[in-house]
């Protein structure tokens, strides 16, 4: 390619230098540089990258089938492998045994939470550095709220709405008064918005913009969603809101009690039912084949909102003698919709069957749950990585067991 703005056409005619000209200029070099040689290594990349072919230079060519020269062609390039992935387990020694002691008794004083049980069935090794370790998942920084933040800021404002009327009955009428009151209802959003995502106790001018101003409207709405179908559903007892509740399960192998507890977002009383109502952001999951399906080391197999929420109604059941208990999940997305339902439905054999109160469930979930904590403590037992590996690409431990995308 020679720079010049004079066709190829008008060059050649006008007895200007031309493409061939230039050839012939770089041909001299090259055989030049070449004439009193007696070993040359001529080297090229075989890497195609944009519009370099990666190919020979025709002068490659020219000494390879055009002359009476030794040629030998070597080709330099190596197969790149990446190394073998081995599993990643973490034994369980006296040490790992001692720093789960806190959730038994008498010795301990904390209580293992039902994220924490789901996270050992998920993962036992992301278990394992999460709350034997002590290796704190790194918070995200972003301008963006992320959905368990969505969440929280939705149980608190419902919280606020609800307070004065904790432990009475609230009716259709008292629902709608709520519902008119469009400035508690925003304020109450706003200092849920404060506490949640900002950390303190109001806001101030400025911090609510771009998409988070959006997704305070959405939170305004589905909250909305929620007082409408609760003034449909109308009169129930509320019992208590966001409150810890925890019960000491004693194991089948060890004989040892173990603390299990969590905040349960609702706890009402309706036509004779005590309903744990837990309030669900994500996307509606509310159905379960059977047990083993809630207790599967799979997690795209199992539903954690439905084991949650067992779990809670299970404590409320050997703890607290409540009877006739529901578990409900309130998915906020679907809200708004005409058949809108919070019952969990048990599929199987293709046949859908409502969950209208938790006894049925309870010994099997009981003795399920046992077994799991005892594999727990089990020092025969390693922690092992998950055999579903798309849920790694979220994990914020994946870099450590090399499962990073």
């Amino acid at each position: 390619h020679i720079p010049s703005m004079i066709p190829y056409s008008l060059r050649q005619g006008f007895g200007l230098p031309t493409v061939q000209h230039q050839d012939a200029i770089y041909g001299y070099y090259f055989y030049r540089l070449l004439h009193r040689s007696r070993n040359c290594v001529l080297v090229y990349n075989t890497k195609t990258e944009g519009l370099q072919k990666g190919e020979p230079s025709r002068f490659i060519y020219q000494l390879q089938y055009d002359s009476d020269y030794l040629i030998d062609v070597i080709n330099l390039g190596y197969k790149i492998s990446p190394f073998p992935i081995r599993k990643i387990t973490a034994k369980k020694s006296a040490k790992e045994i001692s720093i789960l002691s806190k959730y038994l008794r008498p010795e301990g004083a904390s209580s293992m939470s039902p994220s924490a049980l789901n996270t050992y069935l998920n993962c036992k090794l992301r278990f394992y550095f999460r709350y034997v370790e002590g290796m704190e998942e790194p918070e995200n920084i972003d301008e963006e709220i992320e959905s368990n933040v969505f969440g929280s800021i939705i149980h608190r404002t419902m919280e606020v709405l609800y307070k004065d009327f904790e432990g009475q009955t609230i009716g259709k009428d008292q629902i709608d008064q709520i519902r008119k009151d469009k400035k508690k209802v925003g304020e109450s959003v706003d200092k849920s918005f404060a506490k949640e995502y900002f950390a303190k106790p109001s806001l101030t001018e400025g911090d609510l913009r771009g998409k988070n101003l959006i997704i305070r409207k959405v939170i305004e709405k589905y909250v909305y969603g929620i007082l409408a179908f609760d003034s449909s559903t109308a009169p129930f007892r509320i019992i208590s809101l966001e409150k810890k509740y925890s019960w000491e399960l004693t194991s089948l192998k060890m004989g040892r009690k173990i603390s299990l507890g969590g905040y349960i977002d609702r706890l009402d009383e309706k036509n004779g039912s005590i309903r744990v109502i837990d309030y669900k952001t994500g996307r509606a999951k509310n159905d379960f084949k059977d047990m083993d399906d809630l207790f599967v080391t799979i997690p795209s197999q199992r539903n954690q909102a439905v084991f949650q929420t067992f779990l809670y109604s299970l404590i409320l059941k050997k703890q607290y003698n409540f009877s006739n208990i529901l578990p409900a999940l309130f998915f906020v997305r679907n809200i708004y919709k005409p058949d809108f339902d919070y019952h969990i439905v048990r599929t199987e054999n293709r046949t859908k069957t409502k969950v209208t109160g938790f006894g049925e469930y309870s010994e099997i979930f009981e003795e399920k749950l046992a077994n799991t904590i005892d594999e727990m403590y089990d020092e025969n037992i390693p922690f092992t990585q998950t055999e579903d590996t798309k849920t790694c690409v979220n994990c914020p431990y994946n870099a450590i067991c090399m499962r990073k995308i």
